[in-house]
């Protein structure tokens, strides 16, 4: 394998900005997490401010040779957060290891501004410790009395040691082995009685008895480099470090410019059981390798202990280490735009192209370090809304030979996919000709029944999954749900097993390899990543993964569930009394999936060909053997391997033709995953496409700017760029609790809503925010569209979508699925059809004109027009102005009138038309569940 350069990250000292205006930050702990993909997140305590508003810190260090993310964040449940900062500039190029570098978090005016310093350094050296020998004179276990036996002797090591770690550093234990007195034993390498670090790291050794552990004492070696810092760090705090103390032999005359001195070694600090403690420094003045004696003498017992250090160069001979050229191990693009397509190295040293490629021929093993390349000659067909996406389904799903792959947050078996009379493709042979639409339940049965592997895994959370399926009038929870298609499926003669990861019964050999097992219907109920709050939010569905040539994936913002299926006139669902009127008048209506349509819903899915289709796939089979074996590091080193496959069903495939599609498409693929993936790359992300913006931002989101610190850059950049003109369209209400509610849980409607105007006031010319809702020509009855899409048009160039919200939640503690697609004609046609859909007649009458400042001006033309409109009683289109305070207040509760009885409801973050509806959605489920059970 080729060598990377390691880098150390060392953070120093952390500065409160004094505040202005009055406002005053009280007295609260603020924390920080450091994390990087590929290894666990890490927290440290950073002290009590305001006062001292500048303090420094022993041994905050993370190792790493890949990007690293820094969170900041204080306050009850530690959910105030001051923004994250992804540092990956070392990947790519030679630190200057002199200079301390600076990163501000939070926001002024708002929130508390911290400024965080640090530095980076290339690790030279790394350090070997071993025991070589263990005397006992005495045992410990002599002063037990009726106890008295040999004892049995344990050393713990703890790596990366800091006094302001929450969690702790990598540790390991060792079993010494039994000794009495008089007695010795050389310690062999077979027990594996030693390790290597380029960290500071404790070795505590001790006594195990029946009731307890008795300490003979402990080793603190740390590295001559990083002990120097922490002394210049201890200056802001008025103390000696942590590491060396107010008995520290070694004198430092100028800790500020170690030049003149032998910065190698190691400083070791023993300290015995009644905390006395001596110092040494040692691998000094070109030494290599030392062994060293040590006696812990108590008056229980007495051992002597001999091990060996030994000084390693990570990268050959300490001359060879200006030779070296540093290779990038992670791929992400600099900036957006045209920079995008700047081929980046990866592991194997070859371009995009190229690595596409080979991912495509089967000759690459799909790993975790490539799931963030940049891939191309992807083809890619965009879909709008249910009736599209839903209809695109079923036909790409009827043409699978080998497997469908379900990855979802909710699903609904029942759901319609397309109406019978317009299915073009031959019909499913589990299906009742007296039903007028075509279920998914139906397709993935038939399927089945063909031989086809059906895999689904779905979130299954205990509370929010069975509120969610109420307010969508679907099965009352996901587990009757999948009980109802198991029985179905069993009936039909198929095998079906349903594992429920957080049962604590799951065998745990069923790892990636179990994917190509014999049931014909495999089911996970998955558990959340990270607390009652997170969830495993990806919406994804592979058909024939196995087959390289013939995989498709679909994957957004799409689940395959009720609720979802609207079309993009988006006409008001009505009553029966209503649909009568209707009639009456000879108005006919289009039919809808499954039970009438009771939400307006707006959201795009993307449908894929080509190398991004292997990534995805990759992140199927870790989600998919997590589940089984709960062992991150196992998960993170899963690879993927799909040679081409002849076979029967190969020559059966029919070529899938993409509708509108575009080819040649650049990819890059981002992902988060708490516990598991830890970075927030998906963040930072968001962070340069909004600071690189040059003429326009069009953004629909379902949770837009619920992020401060993505709020904070988007307001910056509109105050330094003067040209940056933005839209947003979003929903008019979330289904966010609000209140008190909200701000417990810092997931709220009102965070939103307040940052939308904050953004609003820094340039009201410049920006647009629009609600969408649409009315009945004939009842007058006004309904709002929700927007669930998560969109970012940068400039025609870059679409930025997927699954990932811009709220806490997505970023830091769900799993995620996001793409930034990188081609010219598919972001300009995509935001073209987005502008025809909202702006109706007005922007179509415009067709050729492709300019972006056309449709910002219809759109606040037309905003502004259907606000006066509905003022009036008559909504004359979709979008509605939502800007400034005053008219999003009036188009709230046009929208979602409320009597005075329910205000108070909705300052708890309870709001009555939800509770309408489960009232309405509670009563029928209880109505039908009686009919059906009823003795009488």
């Amino acid at each position: 394998a080729r060598e990377s350069w390691m880098y150390a990250i060392q953070v120093h000292s952390l500065e409160l900005e004094p505040q202005q205006g009055g406002t005053t930050l009280r007295h609260e702990n603020i924390f920080l997490d450091i994390s990087s993909e590929g290894e666990r997140s890490r927290r440290y305590f950073l002290g009590t401010f305001p006062q001292p508003l500048t303090r420094g810190y022993d041994s905050i260090l993370v190792f790493t040779s890949i990007p690293v993310s820094l969170n900041i964040n204080y306050g009850p449940f530690r959910y105030h957060f001051l923004g994250v900062h992804t540092l990956y500039e070392f990947v790519h190029t030679t630190p200057d290891e002199s200079e301390r570098l600076r990163l501000t978090f939070g926001s002024r005016g708002t929130s508390p501004v911290f400024h965080l310093y640090y530095s980076v350094r290339k690790l030279k050296e790394k350090y070997i410790f071993s025991i070589n020998h263990i005397t006992c004179f005495s045992q410990v276990s002599s002063s037990w009395g009726v106890f008295n036996s040999p004892d049995q002797l344990y050393a713990a090591a703890e790596y990366n040691y800091s006094p302001h770690g929450i969690d702790r550093g990598g540790s390991n234990r060792y079993d010494l082995g039994k000794y009495q007195a008089h007695q010795s034993s050389t310690v062999h390498s077979s027990h594996n009685v030693s390790f290597s670090t380029p960290s500071n790291f404790v070795i505590t050794f001790f006594v195990r008895s029946i009731f307890s552990d008795y300490i003979l004492g402990s080793l603190k070696f740390i590295p001559y480099t990083e002990y120097i810092e922490n002394n210049k760090n201890s200056a802001f705090n008025k103390n000696k470090s942590e590491f060396a103390g107010d008995e520290c032999d070694v004198k430092i005359q100028n800790p500020q410019d170690p030049a003149d001195q032998d910065v190698s070694g190691l400083l070791v600090r023993r300290y015995d059981d009644q905390e006395h403690s001596d110092f040494m420094h040692i691998l000094k003045d070109g030494m290599t390798k030392e062994t060293h004696k040590t006696v812990w003498a108590t008056y229980s017992g007495s051992y002597e202990i001999t091990f060996t250090v030994e000084k390693k160069y990570m990268y050959g001979t300490s001359d060879d280490l200006t030779s070296q050229v540093p290779k990038a191990v992670h791929t992400m693009p600099d900036s957006y735009g045209q920079s995008f397509l700047k081929a980046q190295l990866n592991q194997e040293g070859i371009t995009p192209n190229q690595l596409s490629d080979k991912i495509l021929s089967g000759d690459l093993g799909v790993r975790g370090e490539h799931f963030n390349a940049i891939t191309t000659t992807n083809e890619v067909e965009v879909l709008i809304d249910g009736h599209e996406t839903f209809k695109r389904y079923y036909e790409i799903m009827m043409q699978a030979q080998h497997s469908i792959r379900i990855l979802a947050w909710d699903i609904s078996f029942s759901v319609g996919l397309v109406l019978a009379e317009q299915a073009e493709t031959p019909r499913p042979v589990i299906y009742d000709s007296i039903n007028k639409w075509i279920t998914l339940e139906d397709v993935l049965l038939s399927k089945a029944k063909e031989g086809v592997k059906i895999q689904i895994i779905v979130w299954a959370h205990k509370i929010l999954s069975v509120i969610n399926r109420l307010l969508y009038l679907g099965e009352i929870s996901i587990d009757h749900e999948v009980s109802k298609l198991k029985a179905k499926a069993e009936k039909l003669g198929l095998k079906v097993e349903v594992f429920h990861e957080y049962s604590g019964r799951l065998p745990s050999n069923l790892t990636a390899d179990h994917m190509t097992g014999t049931n014909d219907i495999d089911i996970i109920m998955a558990g959340n990543p990270r607390g009652i709050v997170s969830a495993h939010h990806e919406k994804l569905v592979l058909i024939d993964a196995e087959c390289p040539s013939h995989s498709i994936a679909f994957a957004g913002g799409f689940d395959i569930c009720r609720g979802r299926y609207d079309q993009q006139k988006h006409s008001v669902p009505l009553s029966v009394q209503q649909k009568r009127v209707r009639r009456r008048m000879g108005k006919k209506e289009m039919p809808v999936g499954g039970p009438d349509v009771q939400f307006l819903w707006h959201d795009m899915q993307l449908l894929l060909k080509g190398p991004v289709v292997r990534l995805l796939h990759l992140h199927y089979a870790q989600r998919w053997s997590h589940t089984f074996t709960q062992n991150p590091k196992q998960t993170r080193a899963i690879e993927i391997r799909i040679p081409q496959i002849v076979s029967d069903k190969c020559k059966k495939h029919r070529e899938i033709q993409l509708v509108d599609q575009f080819s040649d498409v650049t990819i890059g693929l981002e992902r988060t995953w708490k516990g598991i993936l830890d970075a927030n790359l998906v963040f930072d992300d968001y962070k340069k496409l909004i600071n690189q913006a040059k003429n326009f931002l069009y953004v629909e989101h379902q949770y837009p700017f619920q992020n401060f610190a993505l709020t904070y850059y988007l307001c910056e950049a509109l105050k330094s760029n003067k040209e940056l003109k933005v839209i947003i369209v979003t929903s008019v209400k979330t289904d966010l609790p609000s209140g008190l509610v909200g701000d417990l849980f810092d997931w709220s409607q009102d965070h939103i809503i307040d940052h939308l105007q904050l953004i609003y006031s820094c340039a009201p010319d410049r920006v647009g925010i629009y609600g969408l809702a649409n009315q009945d020509p004939i009842t007058k009855q006004v309904k709002a569209i929700y927007v669930h899409s998560k969109i970012i048009i940068c400039d025609d160039e870059l679409v930025v979508t997927g699954s990932t919200n811009t709220d806490n939640i997505s970023f830091f503690y769900s799993s995620e699925l996001s793409f930034a697609i990188y081609n010219k004609s598919l972001a300009r046609s995509l935001r073209m059809r987005l502008f025809c859909e909202h702006l109706g007649e007005d922007f179509e009458a415009m067709e050729g004109n492709h300019c972006f400042e056309v449709g910002f001006q219809t759109f606040k033309t037309q905003g502004t027009q259907n606000l006066q409109s509905l003022k009036e009683g008559l909504l004359s289109g979709r979008p509605v102005l939502m800007a400034p305070a005053e008219n999003y207040d009036f188009l709230l509760k046009k929208v979602y009138s409320s009597s005075q009885a329910t205000q108070f409801l909705t300052r708890l973050g309870l709001h009555p038309s939800d509770l309408q509806q489960l009232c309405v959605t509670a009563t029928s489920a209880t109505t039908d569940f009686l009919k059906r059970h009823a003795k009488l």
